[in-house]
């Protein structure tokens, strides 16, 4: 039962305009307990507090995110996923980070997301619903909005993905960060410490981790329309052609990386690696490279 601290920690970081009360409130209670009142106190933090308090509440969920608390997958990316209504952009743009960086180890909670609109989100909405076709009950239930989004996927977003990877690895080359607007500022002259650009979910690997998925893949013949493309494709000459070829390359390669060798073509493997051993275009034969990696990196 909550006692009259509880209630007074609930007011304060719901009234307070210094955000050091917030952090001190926040980062001291214990959420393991399903029933205890801090939980509440940690959704007013996010919802109630000023812009400040509820920014830093919500970076402190990737504590609790790390620490796995008990049934976190369920009430902690809940959470998450309710920041995405914040009036702040800058916070809604950090949700979206989290959220892509925490669902993958708490695969249980994907279930969560297929009652949200994330369309207004644009490419970051669309890589989250990717989360969704993990679950192969989803895609049975609902084979008319996997069959649209694999058509989207395939005809225009493969490109799309190409040019978002390229984004995220020009801004952790040169230490720009884009604005609310989609703006670059201006380079900043203090170097991070660690260059890190990770693989963002691609629906091909989503769909590739259960069997309706694959044999989804399968029977709609993107493997060998993908091989296809990286077969008789000339050596490109423009931005078009070679993010066709890089598009096809990581499609390939998600898919690769989880189904069984033996129900893919047997030229799968060995065409990326000509395309990173031998390409003359080196982004096509450093992601082809790096398509390689994606697929070392399975336990299959």
């Amino acid at each position: 039962m909550p006692c009259t601290t509880h209630f007074r920690f609930a007011n304060l970081v719901k009234n307070t305009k210094n955000v050091e009360y917030v952090k001190l409130i926040v980062s001291c209670l214990d959420y393991s307990s399903e029933d205890s009142f801090n939980r509440f106190i940690l959704q007013t933090a996010l919802t109630s507090a000023n812009v400040s308090g509820r920014k830093w509440t919500t970076r402190f969920l990737t504590i609790l995110l790390s620490h796995n608390i008990n049934d976190f997958s369920i009430w902690g990316i809940k959470l998450l996923l309710d920041q995405l209504a914040d009036s702040s952009a800058k916070l809604v743009r950090h949700s979206l980070r989290l959220l892509h960086l925490w669902i993958p180890h708490y695969p249980e909670s994907v279930y969560l997301i297929k009652d949200i609109c994330l369309d207004e989100f644009g490419d970051a909405g669309i890589l989250l619903k990717a989360y969704i076709f993990s679950s192969e009950s989803y895609v049975k239930d609902n084979s008319h909005d996997t069959l649209a989004t694999l058509d989207y996927w395939k005809k225009k977003f493969n490109m799309r993905y190409v040019e978002i990877i390229d984004e995220d690895v020009r801004v952790a080359l040169f230490d720009s960060k884009r604005s609310i607007d989609g703006r670059y500022a201006r380079s900043s002259n203090e170097r991070i410490g660690k260059l890190n650009v990770p693989m963002p979910v691609h629906l091909y690997g989503q769909l590739a981790q259960h069997d309706t998925g694959r044999e989804l893949l399968l029977r709609s013949n993107e493997v060998n329309r993908l091989l296809d493309v990286l077969r008789n494709s000339p050596l490109p000459t423009d931005a078009y052609q070679t993010s066709k070829l890089k598009g096809a390359l990581y499609a390939l390669g998600h898919i690769i990386a989880n189904v069984n060798p033996n129900l893919l073509p047997s030229e799968a493997v060995p065409i990326i690696c000509r395309f990173a051993e031998c390409c003359p275009v080196l982004s096509i034969r450093g992601t082809a490279f790096w398509v390689l990696n994606l697929i070392g990196n399975t336990q299959l």
